[in-house]
């Protein structure tokens, strides 16, 4: 019985941890309907981003424009609500924070998938 109250306070005190990590990335960007100052083009081929890393500015909303020019391939980035993809491929947001964010391919793609990231900085 104590093995199991045990487990059961380590596996909530696990969740709670993860869910306040999640929760401070999840407010980092906020859609906005504001007028974008710059434009976030990410450009996907098979098993890689046109640039290892992308940069914008902190307080300045820009727009993510996604394509993928060869092969199947969707966008996550940490921090932003939502994916991109072939049919959903626009976003206006700005970010809160500074910081670097990972954007990985979220549609398994082939075997170099694993290796197909690229970084968000805000600077």
């Amino acid at each position: 019985m104590k093995k199991w109250f045990a487990l059961l306070v380590a596996s909530a005190a696990m969740l709670i941890t993860l869910t306040a990590c999640g929760a401070e990335t999840a407010n980092t960007f906020a859609e906005t309907k504001d007028p974008a100052k710059q434009e976030l083009k990410i450009i996907a081929t098979n098993f890689q981003f046109d640039q290892p890393e992308y940069r914008v500015k902190q307080g300045e909303p820009f727009t993510i424009n996604f394509e993928s020019k060869e092969g199947v391939h969707g966008v996550r980035i940490e921090g932003i609500d939502g994916s991109f993809n072939k049919s959903n491929n626009t976003k206006t947001v700005v970010a809160s924070k500074p910081g670097t964010y990972s954007i990985i391919c979220n549609i398994s793609c082939g075997t170099g998938h694993s290796k197909m990231t690229a970084k968000l900085i805000v600077e």
